[in-house]
């Protein structure tokens, strides 16, 4: 009987210790979750007050710039003409985005479609942020036809930041690899610039952390977040050559 005490005891430890590494791991798992719902809910913040000190100075900017444009020697002077009119675009596109931060989120929903394809979207997004002339190559990694996923404003706006990253550090050229199973996604976003930086490699994900001083290291942690949520996953890589390769795998909901 003792033997039989000290094997059910044996097994009641494990057990135990089993489950108590279990709500451990989970009460880290959620620790750091809250701690980046708390910096997302920070960054909302800043965005906000950003929208609400940058109308002023934009608009003032918008008032030298259209009497500029109706100074005659303005007016005489093509080159200069050129770059006044390339200012008024720059400011025309910080306005538009201004407009879209302090629209409620709920009103920004795109309902023209609700399915869509991965290809697609990086598609949109690749137009939309390439202002380097950068070149795109895409592949499908399987004869069949490409399958519909439903379009999440999670979705959109985490590949897009990674591709806009993509586009920043590229010299000519990003590979877009695209596959598929019963269960996911799989995008594979590699570009030929330097890669990521071995300083930080680690920390990669964390919100301020960039590797150009100008930047504000925001858009790799939102992206990771908001695949997060969905219940996606982000891994980075540098690549052996030179470049760097993000891979982002989402859950196929038919």
């Amino acid at each position: 009987s003792l033997i039989i005490s000290l094997i059910f005891i044996s097994i009641y430890v494990y057990l135990f210790a089993n489950s108590s590494r279990r709500i451990s791991e989970a009460l880290s798992q959620t620790r750091t979750t809250l701690a980046n719902q708390k910096k997302i809910s920070e960054i909302g913040s800043l965005s906000a007050a950003a929208v609400h000190e940058l109308s002023t100075p934009l608009n003032t900017i918008f008032l030298i710039l259209n009497d500029l444009r109706d100074e005659e020697s303005v007016k005489n002077n093509n080159d200069i003409k050129k770059e006044v009119d390339l200012l008024k675009s720059q400011a025309d596109r910080c306005r538009n985005i201004l407009l879209t931060l302090s629209k409620n989120p709920e009103n920004l929903k795109d309902n023209f479609f609700n399915k869509t394809t991965i290809s697609n979207l990086v598609k949109i997004n690749f137009d939309k942020f390439n202002n380097r002339k950068i070149s795109l190559e895409i592949n499908l990694m399987s004869n069949q036809d490409e399958p519909l996923i439903l379009f999440k404003d999670e979705l959109v706006y985490g590949i897009g930041n990674i591709i806009q990253n993509a586009i920043q550090h590229a010299i000519s050229k990003i590979i877009i690899n695209i596959s598929w199973n019963q269960n996911e996604f799989i995008i594979i976003v590699s570009d030929d610039g330097s890669g990521f930086n071995d300083e930080v490699f680690d920390q990669i994900g964390q919100p301020y952390i960039s590797k150009h001083k100008a930047g504000m290291g925001l858009g790799i942690f939102i992206a990771k977040n908001l695949i997060d949520n969905i219940g996606g996953s982000i891994s980075f890589k540098n690549l052996k050559d030179s470049g760097a390769s993000v891979e982002i795998k989402v859950k196929r909901v038919s």
